[in-house]
């Protein structure tokens, strides 16, 4: 039976790549010369990521390989109303930027430290990507926290940081699918743990250098942390970007505020895509013109750390904003309810392909 060419080409844009390209092509011979041409696989390419400018075939091939091996680009930390610890450096605001296991955990220096919610941390992409870092070796906070607070957590938290199965929670290096096969047996002193630094007259706005780089970065997939054995892991964030470098104050975000629900978020915009399981659930917005809400993510199950997102089509940034909305307060479980509350959080990565502007 013989099928027009544009009946080919619209079945194969909704199918999996994998699908295309390894069982389609020995379907039949039609089928076959279409699929291996280099015209077809370029269309197909820069229809997947739905990209808004037009890319060569080898520069598409580099955005897909990038996303499936995890590269991450290099977002470095310009300004947050968060606030950062006056006195603790391994909770400092670099943190959320990098790929590594420890954390960024916000800070008030109001009189009574009260959760500081919707709270803004924006950084700006500086071109390239970041060089890997070595998990296994360094500092965890969570195998610390297990060894050094296990006679204060509560039954539960062991329970779930203690399952053989529950590898989510305690993983090394998530993006690398590493896994430590038991991390109970770890010795305490063997892990690395940051020296306090005395940090004078912190003010609740934090900022540093921008750092811009001419090229831009195309984000195809977003991969997020947080910890487990702290007092309060971020439950719901919001990722706002812009494809220009705009300087904003914190007050433009305010519209986002507040949006604890699914139902709150997807009044932010178009929503491109969703998904709602007992583990988390997110939203995916079109795009808009300046700042834009993309990525509305809440996390259900409290033991459940890391997600990977892959975006339904890749979006161009200068700049990114990480917006904090709810905690999992485990203060209690911690046996620490005198603290105050705050938010913390390994990592934030955005994972795609550095475009250099001169070949455009």
């Amino acid at each position: 039976m013989f099928f027009p060419e544009s009946i080919f080409t619209e079945i194969c844009l909704f199918l999996p790549p994998r699908i295309v390209f390894l069982i389609l092509t020995i379907i039949c011979k039609n089928w076959y010369k279409i699929l291996c041409t280099q015209t077809y696989k370029t269309y197909f390419l820069q229809n997947f990521f739905k990209l808004p400018i037009k890319l060569p075939y080898q520069e598409l091939i580099h955005i897909f390989t990038n996303t499936k091996k995890n590269k991450i680009l290099n977002f470095l930390p310009w300004k947050t109303n968060a606030g950062i610890h006056p006195t603790t450096k391994g909770n400092k605001y670099e943190n959320m930027w990098e790929y590594n296991g420890t954390i960024y955990s916000t800070y008030s220096n109001s009189e009574k430290l009260p959760l500081k919610e919707n709270c803004n941390c924006l950084g700006t992409f500086a071109g390239g990507y970041q060089t890997k870092k070595r998990f296994s070796q360094g500092f965890h906070n969570d195998v610390y926290n297990f060894k050094f607070f296990l006679g204060k957590l509560s039954n539960r938290l062991i329970n779930i940081v203690t399952d053989k199965d529950q590898y989510y929670s305690m993983i090394l290096n998530p993006l690398r699918k590493y896994r430590c096969k038991d991390f109970t047996q770890l010795n305490l002193y063997s892990t690395t743990q940051f020296f306090h630094r005395n940090v004078m007259n912190v003010p609740d706005e934090y900022s540093l250098p921008v750092s811009i780089s001419e090229n831009i970065a195309i984000i195809s997939k977003i991969a997020l942390a947080r910890p487990l054995l702290s007092m309060g892991p971020v439950r719901t964030l919001l990722i706002c970007i812009n494809e220009t470098m705009e300087y904003v104050d914190y007050s433009y975000f305010d519209a986002y505020n507040n949006c604890k629900s699914f139902e709150s978020a997807a009044c932010f915009g178009n929503v491109l895509k969703y998904e709602q399981n007992n583990r988390y659930q997110y939203i995916e917005f079109l795009s808009q013109p300046g700042f834009y809400p993309l990525l509305w993510v809440q996390f259900l199950k409290d033991d459940y750390n890391h997600l990977e997102i892959e975006l339904s089509q890749a979006r161009i940034a200068k700049v990114v904003n990480v917006k904090f909305c709810d905690i999992n307060d485990r203060r209690n479980e911690c046996r620490l309810g005198y603290y105050y509350p705050n938010f913390d959080i390994t990592y934030a990565l955005f994972i795609g392909y550095e475009k250099v502007l001169e070949n455009v």
